[in-house]
């Protein structure tokens, strides 16, 4: 069986960072499924959502597959958990994710690992900076844009997880 680090993007700010969305998700599962040749997949999640992560991974069109939720770790434990994955990475626009992927690229023969980038790395506050610099040799890009609602529904959702880390962090207040 083949392991894939998937690296999901709730929380990115919606003013420097650019949410990846579900299109990019699905066609970055599609795309392992593909090289797979139809065998069941598993895929490591790492995310500070694992909760969305769960629920959205869960959909049927991701039946065909296992994902494994890492939850409990501290970030290095995650970003060397990723960069063990030997089947390859999905990467949202973080350098979390990407430090993951180049980290396991590092490990691996030149194309064993089939890593998928992106297409847009930043937001609206920096519009104009190209982040293809960001992708390394073999890397696929897939792009990531959505519709007006989509967006809405996510800067929606990253608000109540921001509004709600800040409480749990107050002790509940």
């Amino acid at each position: 069986r083949t392991t894939s680090g998937a690296s999901s993007p709730p929380s990115h700010s919606a003013g420097t960072s650019r949410i990846v969305g579900v299109k990019y998700l699905e066609g970055a599962v599609a795309m392992f499924a593909a090289r797979g040749g139809g065998r069941r997949m598993r895929f490591l999640v790492c995310s500070d959502d694992i909760a969305w992560c769960r629920r959205f991974f869960s959909r049927k069109e991701f039946k065909g597959h296992d994902f494994i939720f890492s939850e409990g770790n501290d970030v290095m434990t995650d970003l060397f958990l990723m960069a063990k994955c030997r089947g390859g990475h999905i990467c949202s626009n973080s350098s979390f994710s990407f430090w993951g992927a180049y980290l396991g690229a590092l490990d691996s023969p030149p194309g064993a690992q089939l890593t998928v980038f992106p297409s847009m790395w930043f937001g609206m506050a920096i519009k104009d900076q190209d982040g293809s610099g960001m992708y390394f040799p073999g890397s696929q890009v897939i792009e990531n844009s959505y519709s007006l609602p989509q967006r809405l529904s996510a800067l929606l959702h990253m608000a109540k997880t921001a509004a709600g880390n800040v409480l749990r962090r107050m002790g509940g207040r």
